[in-house]
């Protein structure tokens, strides 16, 4: 019979047994049962007393119903306390990392010292913070505005490919000023649940959109390679409409648990209100369903980006065979009745001129493969940083973190990168625009320094 199973007056007198093992070098410190309290003293001696078992709950959770609230006494409680259940955080349990809902109140909340619009008076924390987040807001403003300027351009829109793009800088230029609006909120502004809920959809949405946009503009680009001559352009700009408006009402309706389960809890300890994801583990259901929402949001463009560029190396070799610019060395081996030796030799030869093809289109259509590239190492990136962060507590690592919150937004600023500078008609264009915006005295400046090298 082991020895909990023992009535309590005979396991009693084994209780010193568990504080004799700290002798060994086993660190046991305390244990209980029903009735008693033991902790085991610095000479490794039991001192056991009577444990009220009662029940010390609130009479109402106070905890964001993540965690277990417990009052000091049963009666006329002094103060009162919050065990969070894991993945959650916070004087009140009101920050969770489950789900993969990261936000900036989770990572920079508990830094915030108080609401002020004078940045000087916040922690060293939000003041770098802040720092960086303008940095990069800015830098991404100024690359959306270029990429906006080029495909304004009707010579750059003669494709659907165009449309995905102009579409896509316009979101990722509104998704960066709401990421400005959001960050003064966190600090200057009390927040509200309309503000709350609507800056976590707006930002989930606008950057998913742009990538959704530029999966888009992979497919078009594997259509013309695809239907080659048949290949219509004015076709091509009707369907980007369709598809564009198709985009951006599914991804909202996906992007709609931030609508429903986003809202402020206030922290009556610091009487400060912050927003929240509320979807409490014990709706197993909705939990499942908004994580694989999620993966599915960041992986299904990445995929297609993948896939289609398969496609278009593969289908430019293979009109490439059949024009007769790949050698087709079977033929005249068999005419010629060579050696098995032979045979093999122009197996290795064949193989080699196919894997030249290879790599000869891949240099001709760099400008078409370098976009799903950058974004596919964005999108791997995101994925492996956000899951090292699972049920960690964010404000413990608020720079780092930060970086990876920021790297769900480079593909809303990826546009002039990613495929306007490889494209050298995009590149003409946005060379024309950036001239246009420039003053002439500026580029008469420029030009005079050129000449006098």
């Amino acid at each position: 019979m082991s020895v909990i199973a023992q009535p309590p007056l005979r396991r009693v007198k084994y209780y010193q047994q568990p504080c004799l093992k700290r002798k060994s070098g086993e660190t046991f410190l305390c244990f209980y049962d029903e009735q008693l309290m033991c902790l085991c003293d610095r000479t490794n001696y039991a001192n056991c007393f009577n444990l009220n078992s009662g029940s010390l709950s609130c009479p109402w959770n106070k905890c964001s119903n993540r965690g277990k609230c417990i009052q000091t006494y049963e009666k006329c409680p002094t103060a009162s306390f919050c065990f969070c259940e894991p993945c959650s955080y916070g004087s009140i349990c009101q920050f969770t990392t489950s789900g993969y809902a990261m936000s900036l109140d989770t990572i920079l909340g508990s830094h915030v010292h108080r609401r002020t619009p004078n940045i000087l008076n916040q922690t060293t924390t939000i003041q770098i913070s802040v720092g960086i987040l303008s940095t990069v807001i800015c830098i991404g403003i100024l690359l959306n505005i270029f990429a906006i300027g080029t495909f304004a351009e009707k010579n750059t829109r003669q494709v659907g490919s165009g449309l995905y793009l102009l579409i896509s800088s316009l979101l990722g230029l509104f998704t960066l000023i709401i990421l400005m609006c959001k960050i003064m909120f966190l600090i200057s502004v009390e927040q509200y649940n309309i503000s709350c809920l609507l800056f976590e959809f707006l930002l989930k949405w606008g950057s998913t959109c742009s990538e959704w946009l530029y999966a888009c503009v992979g497919i078009e680009r594997t259509l013309a390679v695809i239907q080659k001559i048949k290949y219509s352009s004015q076709a091509s700009k009707r369907r980007a409409i369709w598809i564009i408006a198709s985009v951006l009402i599914s991804i909202g309706g996906m992007c709609s648990p931030e609508l429903i389960y986003y809202r402020t809890v206030l922290d009556r300890q610091d009487q400060k209100l912050w927003c929240v994801f509320t979807l409490n583990k014990d709706e197993k259901a909705l939990q499942t369903l908004y994580f694989a929402s999620n993966i599915t949001l960041f992986m299904t463009p990445f995929a297609i980006n993948m896939i289609t560029s398969i496609i278009i190396i593969h289908g430019t070799v293979r009109s490439k065979g059949k024009t007769g610019k790949v050698p087709n060395l079977k033929h005249n081996a068999a005419a010629s009745d060579m050696t098995t030796t032979n045979n093999k030799n122009n197996k290795l030869v064949n193989l080699k001129n196919h894997w030249k093809s290879i790599k000869e289109q891949i240099i001709k259509h760099k400008h078409i493969l370098i976009a799903p590239t950058i974004l596919g190492i964005m999108t791997i990136a995101r994925l492996v940083l956000t899951f090292r962060f699972v049920c960690a507590k964010l404000d413990q690592n608020p720079y780092s973190v930060l970086c990876v919150y920021l790297t769900g937004f480079l593909p809303s600023m990826s546009v002039l990168v990613a495929f306007i500078l490889p494209s050298e008609g995009y590149r003409k264009a946005c060379i024309t625009f950036i001239k246009q915006i420039i003053p002439k005295y500026i580029q008469t400046l420029f030009a005079n320094r050129r000449c006098l090298r």
